[in-house]
């Protein structure tokens, strides 16, 4: 939403408040996985949960009052909520290619 705003010259609180309420969304999805135990492992997908949303929090601090600590902190969340995202995704790809190897001829 928030490159969208750019792309059409729009300002971004606009987006830094939906991203707000995502974050709130994203830190209710963490806590129902730990809660439940959902999925196979439920600390790191609450972990990346987590961290999507606590930037998201932050995206209206970094936004309407940006400072260097506020928006090294935003892109220090973005960073670890991609590395979780990728790492999930990466031991997704092993899991179901060897689920699938003894279909193979």
């Amino acid at each position: 939403m928030g490159s969208i705003s750019c792309l059409l010259g729009y300002d971004l609180k606009a987006a830094s408040y939906v991203g707000a309420i995502l974050g709130l969304w994203g830190l209710t999805d963490a806590y129902g996985i730990l809660i439940n135990g959902m999925t196979s492992e439920p600390a790191i997908a609450a972990a990346m949960y987590i961290f999507g949303g606590i930037a998201g929090l932050l995206s209206p601090v970094a936004v309407h009052k940006p400072s260097k600590a506020t928006v090294a902190a935003l892109a220090l969340f973005l960073v670890l909520f991609a590395l979780t995202a990728w790492f999930i995704g990466f031991e997704a790809s092993i899991e179901h290619l060897r689920a699938f190897a003894k279909y193979s001829p």
